[in-house]
């Protein structure tokens, strides 16, 4: 029994240091494998017990706030591109803010560049 306790105390923690590490470092790249086993737990179960907590997958849950931030980046600085705003932000590229993008708010980077430009976001 004392052996469920401390998993599950473990999984506590990782979890508890995952949503730390996206509050403080949201553009900050890294595998989510790596950060689970230096807490000493499988990275499909914190994937699973994040999705509970939360929704959403990890990955898509931090993929969710990179794109809060590229709009913010490009709401406070307007000509700035979405290319620059989606690495600032954390994305690899573009292309992948604009995946995120239509899974999430239904448009794709162009519909999105006319929402921001007329104020509906």
């Amino acid at each position: 029994m004392s052996t469920r306790n401390d998993a599950r105390r473990r999984i506590n923690i990782a979890l508890s240091a995952l949503c730390q590490r996206f509050d403080t470092k949201p553009t900050e790249r890294f595998k989510l494998i790596n950060f689970a086993k230096e807490y000493g737990v499988g990275g499909s179960k914190l994937s699973r017990d994040f999705k509970e907590m939360f929704g959403y997958p990890p990955l898509l849950y931090i993929s969710i706030e990179r794109l809060g931030i590229a709009i913010a980046e490009i709401l406070n600085n307007p000509r700035l591109s979405f290319e620059e705003a989606s690495i600032r932000a954390g994305f690899r590229a573009s292309a992948h803010m604009a995946i995120i993008s239509v899974q999430v708010l239904g448009m794709d980077l162009l519909e999105l560049k006319r929402a921001i430009k007329h104020g509906e976001i």
